[in-house]
């Protein structure tokens, strides 16, 4: 019988694994929804890395947890008072202690070699293709970028429950998205005008905190379209709840029709956007004009 569980387990374990990471999909989770304990899906190489190594770390637990757990059931098992009444102390085992020395001491190696690979790995500035001047204030964001040797800058607000449409993100919808490219080296350089903010954007894994008075940078490299949405991550005042972030990743041909249709309009900040580039909301697909 015990065996019967056991073959049962490997395969239900298998079974799991198999459906979780080999399940493709083109529908993509890149908004929270309700009761959500899990990622969202990822969309640049950093947040594969992430759900890899979260998933990594997991084989781990799990092993110990079972064999933990395991391991003081037999001891109430066969160690209880009234069949144990006379008793041999055992003051030392060699071999036991080195047993549950070393075998810590391998999983941490194991866990630190991957966490340390990944952390250099998503920290690494590559050659941007494009640069992006993110600032926090109280309460909204500022993307500055450059249009054709000319510097563009736009205001990104939040969105009123009471003025949304059916299917948008209630606190996650913004007056003016950012707009990027898909498959390109885009840098973040983010910054703040008054308090600490942090512009964070899990589907993309990316968290760069903005400090008043010093620039942070970070990398994207986005591999596919989408509507992406973050908040912001550190507490700023009374506001830090209406700070959401939208980042609609197009292809380069439509980045560039966008470029072209913010090149022609002669303004300081842009008023909207969002109409040249429309979003089915269950499936994030870019539908697009």
């Amino acid at each position: 019988m015990l065996i019967v569980i056991k073959i049962m387990f490997f395969y239900i374990v298998i079974f799991s694994f198999l459906l979780l990471n080999f399940y493709n999909s083109d529908i993509f989770c890149d908004a929270p929804y309700p009761n959500q304990i899990g990622f969202q899906d990822p969309a640049t190489p950093v947040m594969e890395g992430i759900l890899y190594l979260h998933d990594y770390i997991w084989c781990f637990l799990i092993f110990v947890l079972i064999f933990v757990s395991w391991f003081l059931a037999r001891i109430l098992i066969l160690f209880k008072e009234d069949k144990n009444v006379a008793f041999n102390p055992t003051v030392q085992n060699v071999p036991l202690e080195i047993v549950w020395t070393l075998t810590p001491a391998i999983f941490l190696s194991f866990i630190g070699g991957n966490s340390i690979s990944h952390l250099y790995s998503a920290e690494e500035i590559l050659s941007p293709q494009l640069d992006i001047i993110v600032t926090g204030n109280q309460w909204f964001w500022t993307y500055e970028f450059m249009v054709f040797a000319r510097k563009v800058a736009i205001e990104s607000h939040m969105i009123e429950t009471d003025l949304l449409v059916s299917g948008e993100c209630r606190n996650l919808e913004v007056d003016n998205a950012l707009v990027l490219p898909v498959k390109t080296n885009i840098r973040v350089i983010v910054t703040s005008t008054d308090v600490i903010h942090s512009w964070t954007v899990p589907s993309l894994g990316i968290k760069i905190d903005a400090v008043p008075g010093r620039t942070n940078s970070g990398t994207l490299y986005i591999k596919r379209e989408g509507r992406f949405f973050g908040q912001c991550s550190e507490i700023c005042g009374k506001g830090h709840a209406v700070m959401p972030i939208v980042v609609n990743a197009v292809s380069a041909k439509k980045y560039n029709i966008y470029l072209h249709s913010i090149n022609i309009r002669n303004y300081d900040f842009m008023e909207s956007y969002a109409d040249n580039f429309k979003f089915e909301s269950t499936s994030h697909q870019i539908l697009g004009n």
